[in-house]
């Protein structure tokens, strides 16, 4: 059975958007939830997400397209196989830390001596006219983080 992914309600006033990107490729596998293409309008950015487990088998809107609310974008095969893809070429890889004077970043210290890898969190897109962000909170903590964060809770005042 074919399941349709159709515009969601944007907003009060907003009737129409861009078809910015799309994850997934026609023939691959979704799962619910996991997001399919990214919509654009003049005040938000958004994910469109999959209803349900299964393979897209059709984009009807390419990226680029402006689509208005509950157009059909696409269509997902919840009985379907998922096509077998070509292989991607490697994506350039991400840029190093920049370092003073040959001494690793101490973020990337505190990642090698714990056994992990120090990741660039990067802001996504935020809007045409948004220009600045503020973190309401971080969901993962860092060791070097939760240590500081440790000791400057034991030297707060109680009320």
């Amino acid at each position: 059975m074919a399941l349709e992914i159709l515009v969601p309600t944007l907003g009060e006033s907003v009737t129409e958007a861009t078809v910015a990107k799309w994850f997934k490729a026609v023939g691959e596998a979704v799962t619910a939830d996991e997001p399919l293409l990214e919509l654009e309008t003049d005040k938000v950015t958004l994910e469109v997400n999959a209803a349900s487990d299964g393979v897209l088998s059709e984009i009807l809107a390419d990226e680029g397209a402006e689509v208005e609310v509950g157009a059909l974008l696409g269509r997902i095969d919840e009985n379907g196989a998922a096509v077998q893809a070509q292989p991607k070429p490697a994506s350039k890889p991400a840029s190093k830390p920049k370092s003073n004077g040959g001494e690793a970043p101490a973020a990337a210290k505190s990642a090698a001596a714990s056994g992990g890898e120090a990741v660039t969190v990067v802001v996504p897109t935020l809007g045409e006219s948004v220009t600045e962000a503020t973190v309401a909170k971080w969901f993962k903590v860092s060791a070097t983080r939760s240590a500081r964060t440790s000791r400057w809770s034991s030297s707060r005042p109680t009320r």
